[in-house]
């Protein structure tokens, strides 16, 4: 009988460990896309009964959640509307992929050391630091180039963990000693798929290692001169590099209905699609009306929300407005302009729009993208057939596995006309393969034992119940590159086979001077 009144309070204790915990979250980077991925998991955090204080560069609370505390970094100097006059580039004609590439690159380094800087030095923020607050988690993201949110980990004693925007990028895996895949699995700033030749494999490695090189020896360093200025008694604080080792668990929005097969470590999660709502929320009664009454189905366009669409180039806007006029298909284009010329009956534009709420409804026949992972994750979870313009980041791989799946066909859009243009609009809508296609890989993605918001939430309370979880990690973070590809054992094995060989000629040699010997 004692024992059957133990076991419930212990019971009651274990989970208690990871239940209410204070949770510091950190999303002060400057793009919407990214907070319409991670805040929905704060909120839920928030709702399943912890404490989340989240550091943020705006307020997008939409309603009042109890024990969800919003801290506003207001010294954001880096100025966004830079970061769009960066963006316009991409809209340049003739600008290559390789351009943009480069662009982005730079753009991310930029935007992620001015980000750590902006945050830790705000005086809310600072003001959190100096006070005798604590919390059991931080969560950050850190594989995005804010690695100086280490910093708060080692400040309040606390475990990591590491969001993820999309899967691919090498230096992730080296964080987390997880294998190398870049023999297969495409790197993100590439249009590659799974089925490389080998000129492309090794572009694919060079592209890699080059990136490596360059966050490790040129990233890094300024990430750490920041960390080590704005956290408190930051003299005894591991590196960075160490730090990174130390990582508990990074959460990649991805998943194998969306993107290639590949491994993972026990410390790498992959939640794709945790940003999908499951209740679904009315749209405007006319938006609404005008999908109903789409007969023929309609077309949904739209960039995202990073790329300024206000931008786009006259003839090309000029190229849509005709080819949409041609078709018996509605249309509903989200772009960045009160009005546009000659535009027919049958189009409908909109600053914004609740996309997914769009995409559910039956009548969307086609989805003409940029091919962002979010924008990606969403069609295939609807099971909409996708014609995509990739601009930059891992838009170019996931719209090239899109064409591989043959759920969707990818344009580049420099090269759009009215010829190219209509011919691949009509051959979505009109063949029925990428619509069978995509309800097949639908089904893949759909098909999990539990949602990923609540495998996102399970992971996180896995970390608080198991005191940062360091069983997960793998031993290859303790060994040096050198070690980890067995370079040294490889080098002792050659060593083995040319002392053999040099021990056969001694023996050959000894032998024919005996043999010379004894004829003379």
């Amino acid at each position: 009988m004692k024992i059957n009144g133990i076991l419930p309070c212990l019971t009651v204790c274990y989970l208690s460990q990871c239940l209410g915990a204070n949770i510091l979250c950190v999303l002060t980077v400057p793009a919407k896309s990214h907070h319409i991925l991670f805040q929905p998991l704060f909120e839920e955090l928030a709702i399943r009964g912890h404490n989340v204080t989240v550091l943020t560069d705006s307020n997008r609370l939409q309603k009042q959640i109890e024990n969800y505390t919003e801290v506003l970094v207001t010294k954001t100097i880096f100025d966004k509307k830079e970061i769009k006059s960066s963006i316009s580039y991409l809209f340049v004609p003739g600008s290559s992929m390789s351009a943009k590439n480069t662009l982005t690159r730079s753009l991310i380094y930029t935007v992620g050391q001015q980000t750590c800087r902006d945050t830790l030095s705000d005086k809310n923020v600072q003001r959190i630091l100096h006070s005798e607050q604590n919390f059991d988690l931080v969560i950050a993201e850190i594989a995005l180039v804010q690695e100086c949110f280490l910093g708060l980990g080692y400040r309040f004693n606390a475990p990591v963990i590491s969001l993820a925007t999309f899967p691919g990028r090498k230096v992730i895996d080296e964080y987390i000693g997880s294998p190398d895949t870049s023999a297969y699995y495409p790197y993100w700033s590439t249009s590659y798929t799974d089925q490389m030749n080998f000129f492309q494999r090794g572009w694919n490695f060079f592209t890699s290692i080059q990136h490596m090189f360059i966050h490790y020896f040129h990233h890094l360093p300024v990430i750490e001169e920041i960390t080590k200025e704005y956290i408190p008694n930051s003299t005894y604080m591991p590196s960075i590099i160490d730090m990174l080792a130390n990582l508990s668990l990074i959460l990649v929005n991805s998943h194998i209905g969306v993107t290639y097969s590949r491994p993972y470590n026990p410390n790498t999660v992959e939640v794709g699609g945790m940003h999908i709502p499951i209740d679904r929320k009315p749209l405007q009664k006319d938006l609404q009306e005008f999908l109903d009454d789409a007969k023929e189905g309609f077309v949904y366009f739209s960039l995202g929300s990073n790329i300024p669409t206000h931008l786009m180039p006259e003839n090309v806007i000029e190229i849509f407005v005709k080819v949409f006029s041609e078709i018996n298909q509605k249309v509903v284009w989200k772009i960045d302009k009160d009005t546009l010329n000659n535009l027919s009956a049958n189009v409908k534009i909109v600053k914004w729009i609740s996309q997914h709420d769009v995409l559910v409804h039956e009548n969307c026949k086609v989805f003409i993208t940029h091919g962002g992972m979010l924008s990606i994750e969403e069609a295939i979870h609807f099971g909409v057939p996708l014609l995509g313009f990739p601009f930059f980041g891992d838009q170019p791989m996931n719209l090239a596995f899109v064409e591989q799946k043959s759920i969707g066909l990818k344009m580049e859009f420099e090269d759009i006309t009215y010829k190219t243009f209509k011919r691949s609009l009509k051959e979505l809508l009109n063949n029925p393969m990428y619509f069978k296609n995509m309800k097949l890989q639908s089904a893949i993605f759909n098909d999990q034992p539990i949602t990923p918001m609540e495998k996102a939430v399970y992971w996180i309370e896995y970390v608080l119940r198991h005191q940062g979880a360091p069983h997960l990690k793998t031993a290859a973070l303790e060994l040096s590159w050198f070690q980890y590809y067995s370079i040294d054992i490889f080098i002792f094995l050659l060593l083995i086979v040319l002392l053999v060989m040099w021990l056969l000629l001694k023996i050959i040699a000894i032998f024919c001077r005996l043999r010379s010997k004894k004829h003379n």
